[in-house]
């Protein structure tokens, strides 16, 4: 038995998700517990830890940096239409958005807002949508988990091509 100091909101639709697997294919199973801290319009923060089989927890690297240092965003205005171009790892994504869809365009994509962690087909992944004002999105950033230097650190991203507002 050991005690964490961690939290979780306590809406009853986000409580913890708790899986046993074994995620670096060791033979030995790991608890991954996904906690979510914030919800709300345009918002959904979530953390995971991944404890071994004694309770020791395993860190999990943030996969913000990782989304932002590896896809290129390009961005062409011609008259009243904004063209953007998402890539990364070969992958290329057009989007194209009418200058009046919105009054407040970011400057740069942010992936700050949502973040949503889950475990697909024994593998820890973090899904971050790609925004480009509060109510227009480049699709998801799926971010992959590697077991790296005794931690889980990002591996691999594509990206999903989902919705744009």
């Amino acid at each position: 038995m050991k005690t964490f100091n961690w939290s979780n909101v306590a809406n009853p639709s986000f409580y913890p998700q708790i899986s046993v697997v074994d995620l670096d294919a060791d033979g030995e199973n790991e608890i991954v517990i996904i906690l979510t801290k914030g919800t709300g319009t345009g918002v959904h923060d979530s953390e995971v830890h991944v404890l071994q089989s004694d309770f020791t927890e395993i860190l999990v690297s943030d996969p913000r940096k990782f989304v932002l240092s590896h896809i290129k965003v390009d961005l062409k205005t011609h008259k009243e239409i904004r063209q953007y171009t998402i890539s990364v790892d070969g992958q290329e994504h057009s989007f194209e958005f009418s200058e009046s869809d919105s009054n407040d365009w970011f400057k740069q994509p942010m992936v700050q807002n949502i973040l949503r962690f889950e475990i697909q087909d024994n593998q820890l992944i973090a899904e971050l949508p790609i925004q480009i004002s509060t109510s227009h999105y480049l699709g998801d950033a799926i971010v992959r988990y590697a077991f790296v230097n005794g931690k889980w650190e990002p591996s691999k991203i594509e990206i999903a091509k989902g919705y744009s507002s």
